[in-house]
């Protein structure tokens, strides 16, 4: 299983942003604030080209540090949810880190907890997903469960709701594909096509098909109507850990890494692959990391990807061009998810080294 964890590196570290030419820029601030009602903030230094200090959230969990294995902001940009390998999900003031709920729902499993969270197109509801095999649809500003999802038979790690907030899709170690209604949770279709564990899903902008990431080496394309597949999009030596459709739905970009249980011996370069959605031919390669990936985000105007991984860093790159403009630093372990703040200025990455970090990206 792709998320078995080792809990290293608790130590929290201090990032720089970077130009690709390796410019520094103007020393900034930092606001640190720790998970609870006696939280303190503290300053710390940091990089930014920003005027804009970042916010940088560590999670202190009864004393410990607990690795933060996914995070989403909410479609307003006003709040971020964070979940950890606790089991618990955390909502925070996206502006100034103060806590406004906890969701604990997800049953502690060993190994593991919450590994995917989303929100719903209107940003009343939070569906979160995870090793216990479940997806659980909740009120965003109560945490009130709405609906518990358990038609999967192993760890949930992709969800994604359809455009117009009515089905998700979540994907699983199970290897299958489930649409079901977000009101009831009654399912509608199971995709079966691929042969592995379903690690990330999405739906095209106009909710019209479904881009499913497994480590069976492919990315399959079909449609969320009738579940027929549209497309196989495949690469021969890593299997496919993240999936992303840009902003008008013209291209697909798939995030690779070596599989934790066949080949983590070997050492390898996670690589990008962006596609024509319609026709699946590949038109650009990034491979500017030096280990395997498990994050991607297109930027809401569709011109930057960002990416992350085991190698510790955030890169930020010309969707058109390939070219690296940023290399974010402040991560000490593996980055687990990245999303972007709906204006498209701010990143927020998760990380085993028990933090989520919101960060200014510039121009």
């Amino acid at each position: 299983m792709l998320l078995h964890r080792w809990f290293l590196g608790w130590l929290l570290g201090i990032g720089c942003l970077v130009s690709a030419c390796g410019t520094s820029t103007t020393a900034k601030t930092v606001v640190t604030v720790t998970a609870g009602p006696t939280a303190t903030p503290t300053l710390a230094p940091t990089f930014t080209p920003s005027t804009t200090a970042p916010i940088r959230l560590p999670f202190i969990y009864q004393r410990h540090h607990k690795a933060v294995t996914s995070l989403a902001w909410s479609p307003d940009g006003t709040r971020i949810a964070t979940g950890d390998d606790n089991a618990r999900v955390d909502v925070w003031e996206a502006r100034t880190g103060s806590p406004i709920l906890t969701y604990t729902g997800h049953r502690i499993v060993q190994g593991g907890g919450v590994f995917v969270l989303a929100w719903s197109p209107d940003g009343t509801r939070l569906a979160s997903g995870g090793i216990d095999a479940t997806v659980q649809v909740w009120d965003a500003h109560t945490g009130a469960q709405l609906v518990k999802y358990t038609q999967h038979r192993a760890t949930v790690l992709g969800v994604a709701w359809s455009p117009d907030g009515k089905r998700i899709a979540s994907g699983s170690d199970d290897g299958t594909v489930h649409i079901w209604d977000a009101q009831s949770g009654t399912q509608i279709m199971k995709y079966t096509a691929h042969h592995d564990a379903v690690k990330q899903v999405t739906w095209s902008p106009n909710g019209q098909r479904i881009a499913s990431a497994s480590r069976d080496h492919t990315i399959q394309v079909w449609n969320a109507a009738t579940g027929k597949t549209i497309l196989t999009l495949s690469d021969p030596d890593e299997p496919f850990f993240a999936v992303a459709w840009s902003p008008d739905g013209a291209h697909l970009a798939g995030a690779t890494g070596y599989d934790d249980i066949c080949c983590s011996d070997q050492v390898t370069v996670g690589k990008v692959i962006i596609w024509n959605a319609a026709s699946g031919t590949p038109e650009r390669t990034y491979s500017a990391h030096t280990s395997q990936l498990f994050a991607l985000a297109w930027s809401p105007d569709g011109h930057k990807l960002a990416s992350g991984g085991d190698d510790k860093t955030v890169r930020v790159w010309n969707a058109a061009t390939g070219m690296t403009l940023g290399i974010y630093r402040g991560h000490t372990n593996t980055v687990w998810g990245i999303n972007w703040s709906p204006d498209g200025q701010r990143l927020a990455s998760a990380s085993q080294d028990g933090t989520a970090q919101i960060w200014q990206i510039g121009d």
